[in-house]
């Protein structure tokens, strides 16, 4: 550099240089120091998957009481089964609790901590899928939707803000990969399961089903101990 810009001075010290090639490996992330970490992480987003996909995919049949199976076009035809209005303004409301809770919950994320704010929505996701299994007023009912969906994507994106922090730089792209697969697992089962379970059997063992994921969540957040709000990544 000194010779680079033509300077007399003499150069004090010495630069040391290593190259990182260690770009980590399954063998690291579910080693004794991340073993516990990567468990509840990848347990958190499974659930967490099962119940975005299932509330996205079963609103539609949980707001019209009296539906046709959509699946049979003779059926459907015979008893004219159409959307009413009313219902796709719910629809249109519930979808807009994402935009009122993402933002409050990013705010309480930065205050309260990860921590913090993964076991509140984790909460409020269990109370709001348990009052769906019973039958409630349309009011109630719309409300707890509502109050669902808002959680469960915001649950989703702090999982998603947390899970890179947990785990140190060579081994973080191998640790959130295999969360994510977890998490799109938990929306594969979703997809198989809405239909012969929330259909074909009533909304309540659908409701039954995502109260337990949303408990499971609940007591695997309540697991973890590491608080990254404030620190630097490892």
């Amino acid at each position: 550099m000194a010779v680079q810009n033509n300077s007399d001075f003499e150069i004090v010290g010495k630069l040391d240089m290593r190259i990182e090639s260690n770009r980590g490996s399954l063998g690291d992330v579910v080693s004794a120091e991340h073993r516990r970490d990567f468990c509840l992480l990848s347990a958190s987003s499974g659930f967490v998957g099962l119940i975005v996909y299932s509330s996205y995919t079963m609103i539609p049949y949980m707001l019209e009481s009296n539906h046709c199976l959509y699946f049979n076009s003779t059926d459907f035809a015979a008893k004219k089964c159409q959307v009413p209005v009313s219902m796709l303004k719910e629809i249109s409301i519930i979808a807009t609790s994402e935009l009122l809770m993402l933002p409050i919950f990013a705010v309480m994320n930065e205050v309260l901590g990860r921590l913090k704010t993964l076991k509140l929505l984790s909460a409020l996701l269990l109370v709001s899928s348990f009052l769906l299994v019973f039958c409630l007023k349309r009011a109630v009912f719309v409300s707890c939707l509502y109050i669902q969906r808002g959680a469960t994507q915001s649950l989703l994106l702090t999982l998603l803000i947390y899970t890179p922090e947990c785990f140190p730089t060579h081994i973080r792209g191998v640790g959130c990969g295999l969360t994510m697969v977890f998490l799109f697992l938990g929306g594969l089962i979703s997809s198989t399961m809405v239909y012969p379970v929330g259909v074909l059997h009533g909304f309540s063992h659908l409701a039954v089903a995502l109260t337990l994921a949303a408990g499971s969540t609940l007591v695997a957040v309540c697991f973890l101990t590491n608080e990254t709000r404030g620190t630097d990544l490892p």
